[in-house]
């Protein structure tokens, strides 16, 4: 895995490239053979697929996706199957082509599957009809730091936080890893945020959260907050507060708390980085410089006892940390970092706090960046 993933940073590009494939080379393919054509992914993207593949002559055989509720309709006239009737019916000369947005995602558990129930020939649609482009600084953030990647990486606490992060810097090295979901985010890999093999929540929990970006928030997190025994989230923006309020308005979520302000380790009016733009339809995100006034966590030490801290908020994990050193050094919370724009932020963090076990994990997001969490058990620090 290191030589491939060095390999990689100094080419900057990801290893799913190599497997992606054009569709003039899959007609080339089919030129020389008869074997049938199967079409992964049921999904949003299917019918612009099979026009695509229609204009070029070629009939998949049959469509086939992992969501059971699928099998047995069809997209314009050509049946879904499940992977397992898919090859069965097809044969093991099958080609499959893979054309979902999320797989980039998972693409190693994917081609590990497929070959598992006899998928043999496996390829991945170069999707180019809704390019997105990847800004460079994200690519020279990665190169820049191929040495201290590579050390970071040992200090992780398992094997599966070593491949979650090394599908984090693959995601800042080519935009076919950045797409949105035409129809959602990107799969998670390791459940949901508040609840998989780290964290599990329960109603004596007690969350601190903070994000300097408007999104729309899954409704589930919300219902789990809302479930909690205390709340306490810190949303600088006006957008964000007022949705998480109607939200717990309608669900008389007493005990959860909204803040107006921005975690720090100072009292100060503050600039920081905000989301404020995302849609599905052109692929695209975009980000401003905003102000709010930030607070340090440990005002409020006397009156918060977290047993949770979720800081979602780009470029300033390590500010809000430090300003929250003696709730964490009192409560010991499991601390959840998400957000990042730049690989050098988690290395930035893991160097800044040595004393603390550190784990990664994948939990969805609108692209595919925005779902790795670097977890803290501040127990084992």
């Amino acid at each position: 895995m290191r030589k491939t993933l060095q390999e990689c940073i100094n080419q900057g590009r990801s290893p799913f490239e190599s497997r992606l494939i054009k569709l003039e080379n899959l007609e080339e393919i089919l030129q020389h053979s008869d074997d049938p054509v199967i079409l992964y992914g049921a999904g949003g993207t299917c019918s612009e697929v099979l026009k695509r593949l229609f204009k070029r002559r070629i009939l998949p055989f049959c469509i086939t996706d992992s969501d059971p509720l699928k099998s047995g309709t069809s997209i314009l006239h050509i049946p879904v199957l499940t992977p397992e009737d898919a090859i069965q019916k097809a044969g093991p000369n099958a080609i499959c082509i893979v054309a979902i947005w999320s797989a980039a995602t998972f693409y190693h558990e994917f081609i590990d599957r497929l070959n598992s129930i006899g998928y043999q020939r496996i390829y991945f649609l170069d999707i180019d009809f809704r390019p997105r482009l990847l800004p460079q600084e994200w690519v020279e953030d990665v190169r820049q730091n191929e040495t201290m990647l590579l050390h970071i990486m040992d200090k992780l606490s398992d094997d599966k936080s070593k491949k979650r992060f090394e599908g984090f810097i693959y995601s800042n090295l080519t935009s076919k890893l950045n797409h949105c979901g035409v129809l959602g985010s990107y799969k998670s890999l390791d459940g949901d945020i508040l609840h998989n093999d780290l964290i599990s929540v329960g109603n004596q929990d007690v969350l601190v959260h903070c994000r300097n970006g408007f999104k729309d928030d899954n409704e589930k997190y919300l219902c789990t907050i809302a479930k909690m025994k205390e709340a306490y989230l810190f949303e600088p923006t006006w957008a964000g507060r007022t949705k998480t309020k109607e939200y717990l308005h309608q669900n008389n979520s007493d005990q959860v708390m909204v803040f107006p302000y921005l975690l720090g380790d100072q009292e100060v009016e503050t600039d920081y980085v905000e989301k404020i733009f995302f849609s599905r339809f052109i692929d695209q995100e975009e980000y401003r410089t905003a102000s709010a006034h930030s607070i340090r966590l440990d005002m409020l030490a006397e009156e918060i006892h977290p047993t949770m801290l979720h800081l979602d908020m780009s470029g300033k994990h390590i500010e809000a940390l430090h300003g929250a050193q003696k709730m964490i050094t009192e409560n010991k919370p499991l601390i959840i970092l998400s957000g990042f724009l730049f690989v050098s932020e988690v290395i930035n963090i893991i160097q800044a706090f040595p004393q603390y076990s550190f784990s990664m994990r994948y939990f969805g997001g609108i692209t595919m960046r925005e779902g790795y969490t670097l977890i803290i058990n501040a127990n084992e620090g």
